[in-house]
């Protein structure tokens, strides 16, 4: 089905929420979408980002990739990039609200915001790049690492993906998410803004120095043998699901 995104305005933030059924998968024009509606959004406003269905998103779409050509999996990612960096520089705060499963680019979208907020602790949510065999494109990459720290070798188990909600701080269980982000807002103070800032200007930094080396051995990864078997693998199984 087509992306789609309503966008909310609030007095104090603007909420975006995105539809692609089933699970909310990222293609070349749902990324073109969700960074067309940021751009939209008030930078001096808080903007908080949802989806619909029971999935908040399993991140780029696996069969659609198998489709397309080298070149065009370039720029899907180079959008994908484009999109959490954008969310990654927005002035205000940030906030990302799970509707339901936050599993590879989801769970990486999710995390370029300053606060993930959760409904309900059984969401799965994490990474599983041992089913691919790859590692991650350089942005991506950094995010998780300047972010998460320690934490981001849990990230690489695949047990992860079950039990990462549980055992983060950096996700916040409240059955009142909009409460909690206006209670976040006008308790906002100089601190907050300064560790963002300081994220991103350390996020510009290691990509200065390591983005177009991560992302040369990312490509080459993910065209390589193994990983093109596993991929198959891996949708033969998906396939088998349907």
């Amino acid at each position: 089905m087509k992306p789609k995104i309503i966008l909310n305005f609030k007095k104090d933030y603007t909420i975006l929420n995105f539809s692609k059924p089933p699970v909310n998968s990222f293609c070349i024009d749902s990324l073109k979408l969700l960074i067309k509606n940021i751009d939209k959004t008030n930078p001096d406003k808080a903007l908080v980002i949802t989806c619909n269905g029971t999935i908040f998103s399993a991140g780029i779409d696996l069969f659609l990739i198998e489709k397309i050509n080298k070149a065009d999996f370039k720029y899907l990612i180079s959008l994908f990039e484009e999109l959490i960096q954008k969310i990654i520089s927005h002035p205000s705060l940030t906030f990302t609200i799970l509707n339901g499963h936050a599993i590879a680019g989801g769970f990486i979208l999710a995390s370029s915001t300053d606060f993930i907020l959760s409904k309900d602790g059984n969401h799965k949510i994490g990474l599983n790049p041992d089913l691919l065999n790859v590692s991650l494109p350089a942005l991506p990459s950094a995010i998780l690492k300047l972010k998460y720290k320690k934490e981001a070798n849990k990230l690489l188990s695949k047990n992860t993906v079950n039990n990462f909600i549980i055992t983060n701080s950096h996700i916040k269980k409240t059955t009142k998410p909009f409460q909690y982000i206006k209670t976040k807002l006008k308790k906002t103070d100089r601190l907050l803004l300064k560790r963002k800032n300081t994220l991103l200007e350390k996020l510009t930094s290691y990509n200065k120095e390591k983005y177009e080396k991560d992302n040369d051995i990312f490509f080459k990864e993910w065209w390589s043998k193994h990983s093109i078997e596993s991929r198959k693998n891996v949708l033969t199984k998906l396939r088998s699901k349907i």
